[in-house]
């Protein structure tokens, strides 16, 4: 269920900032009268839709990987690799998590000119993100490791 919501939230996220870039361009450059809005938010949905694909990616194991090791291996090497891999995952995770943190207290304070939302909507989509890459990348490490311990 939380995966068709995340799918469905990126969709719709992916939707608007196309639809808004596309008006803006459309509204600029044809019909001479921009809107002064569109970039922020088609801004926003963008970053909110990088980090809500970075999960599904994350889920499906589908981020970029070097292939060539793990696709030529077997039993415990497989692993090891794919350990290797959940260990990155996690390092990253937690360093967004506390990054953007540490930042969402300054810029739920800061506005934006157009749409006159905090800047930390942008910043918490990092948090929201990361922190479901790594309960997902915790989740898969464990399995991982379990399949090693097998396969010693």
């Amino acid at each position: 269920m939380i995966e068709t919501i995340i799918h469905a939230f990126s969709s719709i996220a992916w939707a608007i900032f196309v639809v808004m870039t596309v008006a803006q361009v459309f509204l600029r450059y044809v019909a001479g009268t921009p809107l002064f809005w569109t970039e922020e938010l088609a801004r926003l949905c963008l970053v909110w839709f990088v980090y809500l694909g970075a999960i599904i990616l994350t889920k499906e194991d589908d981020h970029i990987r070097v292939g060539i090791f793990v696709d030529k291996v077997s039993g415990r090497w497989k692993y090891l690799f794919k350990l290797i891999k959940n260990f990155a995952e996690i390092s990253v995770a937690a360093y967004l998590i506390y990054g953007s943190w540490v930042i969402l207290p300054v810029t739920i304070k800061t506005r934006t000119p157009a749409l006159d939302i905090p800047v930390a909507f942008w910043y918490a989509a990092a948090t929201t993100g990361a922190v479901v890459i790594l309960f997902v990348a915790l989740k898969k490490g464990f399995l991982n490791l379990k399949s090693f311990i097998r396969n010693i």
